[in-house]
């Protein structure tokens, strides 16, 4: 195999491999059924990575389902409407609503990376969530989870990589589209698939 999908193969198998994800899979025969989103959130704490309403709509579907970060990341506060007063983004309100710790750093420099190093040791993160972030993933922060990144694309990988495959899907007149999860590596859109799901358009 070539090395990149080698090393795409070990990060799956070892995120495979978790005796958190076999556990998650579990149901008690003494009880009612239970989901194995629920039964993952208790068993592996993540970070998660997000700025807009995308990532807003996919933190309350893993809320819902009983996985909720243990901290999140998102874009500093910005200018908005008529008085340009500074506002969070969409995802550090829902964490302000959610009572979760956040961070916002304005560049993903040496100093916020250590301080994610410590807070993510601490919190037994070892997985991050990527969604609708919109910030480069430098290799070192890439490398601070021991299951590795996962990231939510709005399309089949590896068709309409970059950042607006919604819009690139409905200006190219496709027929279907869909959701892509993969693990991130050290380009755009490229780690190995996870897993996918297609919607019609």
């Amino acid at each position: 195999l070539p090395k990149s999908m080698t090393k795409n193969q070990s990060a799956m198998n070892r995120l495979a491999s978790s005796d958190e994800l076999r556990a998650s899979t579990e149901i008690s025969s003494e009880s009612e059924p239970v989901s194995p989103l629920v039964a993952r959130s208790s068993s592996l704490p993540y970070v998660f990575f997000g700025t807009g309403p995308i990532a807003v709509r996919a933190l309350e579907e893993m809320h819902a389902g009983g996985i909720t970060p243990s901290l999140i990341v998102s874009s500093p506060d910005r200018p908005a409407g008529r008085g340009h007063m500074m506002t969070p983004s969409p995802v550090a309100q829902w964490a302000t609503e959610h009572d979760i710790e956040t961070l916002k750093p304005e560049k993903l420099d040496h100093d916020f990376l250590t301080q994610l190093e410590a807070r993510s040791s601490k919190l037994e993160a070892r997985v991050f969530v990527v969604i609708d972030y919109g910030k480069f993933l430098p290799k070192r922060l890439l490398e601070i989870p021991e299951r590795g990144v996962l990231n939510m694309h709005p399309s089949l990988l590896p068709r309409l990589r970059g950042p607006s495959p919604i819009r690139s899907a409905i200006l190219q007149d496709e027929k279907d589209t869909g959701i892509t999860v993969m693990l991130v590596d050290e380009e755009m859109d490229h780690g190995g698939i996870v897993a996918q799901k297609k919607i019609d358009i």
